[in-house]
């Protein structure tokens, strides 16, 4: 029987450990995990590569083409957003600590992540640190309201005493209750939203 698919969106630099542990439990749970790059200077060249990758991966025997979901941290979070509001072969995805709003748009960055959201049919569950410097609070309280004020599928969870890279466990900062949570939400969101 064909199973659901994540694509984990690896830009190189999250957090190894975290991201391969979470991925074994989600092989664990049913899932099969298959890695995309994330490393495309464009925004426009990596959702397009990434669509590509989807589509190919739904010619997989081995999986169920209507059960798709994207999983990314940090950029790679950013990517997976913009992919859940973009493609319509998304159908749940998972962004970590992703940067919503760019500082300034230019070529390769031309729309601003947030501005996509209004697109959003799949769940999306979505997990950010308080005191995460390249994700600031109002810009988790922008995706907030648009989800409340759209009634978009956004479970939004923010970890209070959080940091950024606070799924990196060679990070001081890191509080090994919040990285477990996160990956215990994530595999859970994924069972219960492609089953």
């Amino acid at each position: 029987m064909a199973a659901p698919l994540v694509v984990w969106i690896d830009d190189g630099r999250g957090p190894r450990a975290w991201s391969e542990a979470t991925a074994r439990a989600l092989r664990e749970s049913g899932f099969v995990v298959e890695s995309a790059s994330g490393t495309s200077k464009s925004d426009r060249q990596a959702l397009a590569e990434l669509e590509a990758l989807l589509a190919t991966f739904a010619k997989d025997a081995r999986i169920d083409s209507r059960r798709i979901g994207v999983i990314g941290v940090g950029r790679a979070g950013t990517l997976a957003f913009e992919l859940a509001c973009t493609s319509r072969r998304v159908k749940a995805s998972v962004v970590i600590a992703a940067p919503l709003l760019y500082e300034s748009l230019d070529a390769h960055r031309p729309i601003q992540p947030l501005e996509l959201a209004l697109n959003l049919d799949a769940p999306m569950l979505a997990l950010f640190a308080a005191h995460d410097e390249h994700v600031p609070g109002a810009h988790v309280e922008f995706l907030r309201r648009i989800g409340d004020q759209a009634a978009k599928p956004i479970e939004l969870v923010v970890y209070a005493q959080a940091a950024s890279g606070f799924l990196d466990s060679s990070s001081p900062e890191v509080r090994a209750g919040d990285a477990s949570d996160a990956a215990a939400r994530a595999v859970a969101f994924f069972a219960d939203a492609l089953g």
